[in-house]
C-alpha cells in the first residue's frame, strides 16, 4: 500500500489581480501520483473557517509571487505541524474531475467561474469577494479494487453503488459509468449529498475499501 500525506487543493480564479476562490478542497495523495492534481481522495471543505482562511491567504500570496493575475490556477498546499505552507502554484483549470464536482456541489466550478471572467467581468468582479457556498457536501476517493473483493458477500462495485451519496464520475476523468464493469481496475466514486455526516461516513468507508484485501468491512446500515 503506498504511503500517503494530507494536503489542500485550492482552485481560484483571476481577473486583473482580482482572485476568486472557486473550491479548497482537503486532500490525500499517494507518493506514487503523478501530476499535481491526482489525489487518491478530496473532501470539499466550506469556503469559511480558520484553516481555511490560512489556506486562502498562502494560496493568494502564491499567485501573486507567480504574477498570476488573469486566469484560471490551482494552488498545491502541504499541512505540516505549523500548519499549511505552499507547495505549489500551477495555471490553468485543475486536471482532475474536482472542478465537475464543485459545480455539482456549489452551482459554479472552476471552468464557469473562468467563462464569468472572461465575458461578464462585471459579475465576476462583483462574486470574487464572496468565495463560494456549499449546496450539498462533496468528496471524491479513489478505490484500488483488486479481484474477487467483496463486502458481505456482495460484489464491491454494487456495493458502493448503493451507497447513499454515490454518484458516478462522469466517463471520460477517470471514472466508470457503472463501478461494477470493471471490478478490476481502480473506481473513482463521487459522493454528494446534503448531509454533510452522509458523505463523510461513505467517504471513510470507501477510504477503508481502498486500503483492503480480500473481504471488505461488514455493510452498514443505510441512511437516506
Amino acid at each position: 500500500m503506498p504511503h500517503s500525506s494530507s494536503g489542500l487543493h485550492v482552485h481560484t480564479v483571476s481577473l486583473d489581480g482580482a482572485h476568486h476562490v472557486c473550491a479548497i478542497w482537503k486532500t490525500r495523495r499517494d507518493r506514487a501520483a503523478g501530476h499535481d492534481c491526482a489525489f487518491s481522495g478530496a473532501w470539499l471543505l466550506p469556503r469559511q473557517g480558520p484553516e481555511q482562511d490560512w489556506a486562502v491567504e498562502i494560496a493568494l500570496d502564491g499567485l501573486r509571487a507567480g504574477g498570476l493575475r488573469d486566469g484560471p490556477a490551482c494552488v498545491s498546499l502541504g499541512i505540516t505541524s505549523d500548519g499549511p505552507r505552499l507547495f505549489g502554484v500551477r495555471s490553468g483549470v485543475c486536471e482532475s474531475d474536482l472542478p465537475t464536482l464543485t459545480r455539482e456541489a456549489t452551482g459554479e466550478g472552476q471552468w464557469e467561474c473562468a467563462a464569468d471572467a472572461r465575458t461578464d467581468p462585471r459579475r465576476f468582479h462583483g462574486k470574487a469577494p464572496e468565495g463560494y457556498r456549499l449546496l450539498r457536501h462533496a468528496a471524491c476517493v479513489i478505490v484500488d479494487a483488486q479481484p474477487g473483493l467483496s463486502v458481505g458477500g456482495q460484489p464491491l462495485g454494487d456495493w458502493i453503488a448503493e451507497l447513499p451519496s454515490y454518484r458516478a464520475a462522469p466517463l471520460g476523468q477517470g471514472g466508470h459509468g457503472s463501478p461494477g464493469r470493471q471490478e478490476n481496475a481502480p473506481l473513482r466514486v463521487h459522493l454528494l449529498h446534503q448531509r454533510q455526516s452522509v458523505v463523510l461516513r461513505d467517504y471513510v468507508a470507501a477510504r477503508l475499501l481502498g486500503d483492503a484485501s480480500g473481504q471488505g468491512p461488514a455493510r452498514q446500515p443505510r441512511e437516506r
